[in-house]
């Protein structure tokens, strides 16, 4: 079997950072890219965690969302401007992670 670049790894574990389990532990102890953009979106997996925790994915605001963005921040991942920006797309996104101190503290905010 061929062996899967970053992106195809991430890519494939997107469902389960969404769900919010332990795929993402394992990817960054692999020292998987935790930058590293899907092609149809162009969403990262912190991105994909936010977008899931903020009412994206099955569980939203799930206690295991706290831990996923902590992990993937700490790994180095990107907290884009516009996650935090109250003017950004209409989607209560931004506004929900600052009225929420424990996702800011997992975001380093």
């Amino acid at each position: 079997m061929p062996e899967e670049s970053p992106r195809e790894i991430w890519r494939r574990a997107e469902r389960a950072i969404v769900e919010g389990d332990d795929t993402v532990r394992l990817l960054l102890h692999a020292h998987s890219s935790v930058n590293v953009q899907d092609t149809e979106f162009n969403g990262t997996p912190l991105g994909w965690a936010l977008y899931a925790w903020g009412g994206g994915g099955p569980r939203p605001g799930s206690e295991l969302y706290y831990d996923v963005v902590a992990q993937l921040v700490a790994a180095g991942a990107t907290v884009e401007p516009q996650w935090l920006d109250a003017s950004s797309r209409g989607f209560p996104l931004p506004q929900r992670i600052r009225e929420d101190p424990r996702m800011r503290a997992a975001l380093g905010r």
